[in-house]
């Protein structure tokens, strides 16, 4: 089956080199999978115990869980979730770029709140760009279908605020895959690395991903 994947994007032009699980559900087997197809990335979730509860723990299905992870989205529980660069390493023989937040779609019912949600998404941004470190925003873009001028006019913000991230701290963009590739020059040499890992802060965005490199 992963070969006839590979195959369909191949003949469309596209390169399958990195992978987001289904709700998340990540095991080494299927990264072992990824890995001999030549996957070299994927997105992992947040540090924090309410993003990583095992499917089999009895608290997966707990509502609360669900709740805080809501609320995080809004105000500060989890941190920052941002990522120093060095720290991220090669784990089943593919590189874990983990998630540092989700964008939730406009929510008439929580209309009220969005600007906390914004704020709690720059003021991430921002941490990231002061300290050279990785960001990772995702979202699905099927989401955007409904309340689509809401959404975009949240984009649209977000996208101004790395503009402006962009202009004083240097905080710019690549994808997925060519994050994964500069840390993957690691075992090219020891000085290279060290010059990589220095020049490195990013903005990642997912589904779609832009992480962030200063040119090298």
């Amino acid at each position: 089956m992963a070969n006839v994947v590979k195959n369909i994007a191949k003949s469309m032009g596209v390169e399958i080199e990195s992978i987001v699980f289904p709700r998340n559900m990540i095991n080494k087997k299927y990264l072992e999978v990824c890995y001999k197809n030549g996957i070299t990335s994927y997105r992992g979730t947040e540090k924090a115990y309410i993003y990583n509860i095992d499917p089999k723990s009895i608290f997966y299905k707990w509502q609360l869980f669900r709740i805080l992870r809501i609320i995080d989205g809004y105000v500060n529980i989890t941190g920052y979730n941002t990522y120093n660069v060095k720290n991220i390493n090669k784990k089943h023989n593919i590189i874990n770029i983990p998630s540092s937040r989700f964008l939730r779609p406009f929510d008439s019912k929580l209309k009220a709140f969005e600007w906390l949600k914004l704020r709690r998404i720059r003021k991430s941004m921002k941490h990231a760009a002061k300290n050279n470190e990785l960001f990772h925003l995702w979202w699905h873009p099927h989401n955007f279908g409904a309340n689509m001028e809401e959404n975009f006019k949240n984009l649209e913000s977000i996208f101004k605020e790395y503009q402006l991230l962009n202009d004083k701290y240097q905080f710019e963009s690549v994808t997925m895959t060519d994050l994964a590739n500069e840390i993957l020059k690691k075992n090219a040499s020891p000085i290279e690395f060290t010059y990589i890992y220095s020049s490195i802060k990013s903005f990642t965005l997912h589904d779609y991903h832009i992480s962030s490199i200063e040119s090298i």
